[in-house]
């Protein structure tokens, strides 16, 4: 296997990946986690740290931009105003009503205008506040390669061929809700097309009606 950085950008399928990858040697380390780091082989085939952001792992000194820049890294995208209700749907069923509510969120309009403001960094944390709705283009700017959430087989395949392993991606975390479209009036439309525009432009994202 080449050596290889598996970027996790919060709903995308990243746990299916992980999952996937695990039997092929995937090295997932969380960078707040003194006794993973002090054990972190650097020459580990392929390593993940799970939705850290890896520009700041390198500036804790855990890797280094030569370390980034000697393997393949890899990562998806997904519409913005589809992952932004996939976020919100995450947030409001697994971190509950009263974390939202400590935000002044009780809707996803609420949600919407909150992401206006300073969002969360993403920094060393798998999640941190509202971190996880930061742009994907934070997470994704390392990336050699970016799959398409909504191609999301025909680009696991690429991955596999790549990384040069068989690995079945399964269907978990999901949180099933009504299409995103429902949750958008034309001005929350326009509104989360604005907050995350460098995703829109990265993947050539356009709002279905």
């Amino acid at each position: 296997m080449i050596p290889s950085l598996f970027i996790q950008n919060p709903k995308t399928a990243g746990l299916s990946m992980r999952l996937a990858l695990l039997p092929f040697g995937l090295h997932v380390i969380n960078p707040l986690d003194l006794d993973e780091v002090a054990a972190f082989q650097h020459n580990a085939p392929l390593v993940s740290f799970a939705h850290a952001s890896v520009g700041a792992v390198r500036d804790a000194g855990i890797i280094t931009q030569e370390w980034i820049d000697d393997r393949w890294s890899f990562g998806f995208l997904r519409n913005p105003w589809d992952r932004t209700v996939a976020v919100y749907n995450y947030l409001l069923r697994v971190r509950k009503p009263h974390f939202l509510a400590k935000y002044g969120i009780v809707s996803f309009a609420d949600f919407a205008g909150r992401l206006e403001g300073k969002i969360d960094p993403i920094g060393l944390f798998n999640w941190r506040g509202l971190s996880q709705a930061n742009p994907q283009s934070v997470w994704l700017a390392h990336c050699d390669f970016i799959g398409r959430f909504e191609h999301l087989d025909r680009d696991w395949q690429l991955v596999c061929v790549k990384l040069g392993v068989d690995a079945a991606l399964s269907h978990v975390n999901e949180f099933p809700h009504p299409p995103y479209q429902e949750y958008y009036t034309v001005r929350l439309r326009d509104q989360i097309g604005r907050i995350f525009s460098r995703d829109v432009e990265l993947g050539e994202y356009e709002f279905s009606a």
